[in-house]
């Protein structure tokens, strides 16, 4: 069975949200880990993207999902947890500057 990978901007557009809000989602454990494909990409297995949206639509809460995406992972992973190499977080954003109240 050959595997189909979805990779960030069809990711996105398959799951109808931006980029951050999917990283926030899967830092909560709402959403699967990528999976390394080289040394500089990674790519979301489509078959688990399915079913995490499938979910979604059926209305499933929260918990329900997580235990979706725990179950997808034991399935990818032997320990059920990725390596730590996938799960760097981003680098921190710094703070930006007060903005200054407009004048007229």
């Amino acid at each position: 069975m050959a595997h189909r990978f979805l990779r960030r901007k069809a990711l996105c557009e398959a799951c109808g949200m931006s980029y951050s809000a999917l990283y926030r989602r899967e830092q909560v454990g709402l959403f699967v880990h990528p999976v390394r494909l080289g040394p500089r990409a990674v790519g979301w297995p489509a078959h688990e993207i399915e079913a995490v949206n499938t979910a979604l639509i059926a209305g499933a809460p929260d918990d329900a999902i997580r235990a979706l995406v725990a179950q997808l992972h034991a399935a990818r992973y032997p320990d059920g947890k990725p390596p730590a190499d996938i799960q760097k977080p981003m680098r921190p954003v710094k703070p930006g500057r007060p903005r200054k109240e407009a004048t007229k």
